[in-house]
């Protein structure tokens, strides 16, 4: 939903009514959205995506989902200058 949010903003739409019901969502949802969008780049954004499907593949062939959710975490949360330098291991 970021994503989406993001690049209509980005084309200059800006009420939550209209997105929302482009998007297909309700529009309380659209404007939590619309707040958090500028914390993020598209690149931010696409590389939590990967991340998350990553998470999601090995949850589902048999990784420690326990673990598994607390490495997503700890990538998601780690400031983004330390991203590049943190190293996962499976």
């Amino acid at each position: 939903m970021l994503i989406e949010v993001k690049t209509l903003m980005a084309s200059g739409q800006r009420n939550k009514d209209a997105i929302a019901k482009q998007l297909g969502y309700k529009p309380f949802p659209v404007q939590k959205a619309m707040g958090l969008v500028n914390s993020f780049s598209f690149d931010e954004l696409a590389a939590i995506m990967e991340r998350l499907l990553e998470a999601d593949m090995a949850m589902k062939t048999g990784v420690d989902q326990q673990c598994e959710l607390d490495m997503v975490v700890a990538d998601l949360t780690l400031q983004p200058e330390h991203r590049s330098a943190s190293t996962r291991t499976r």
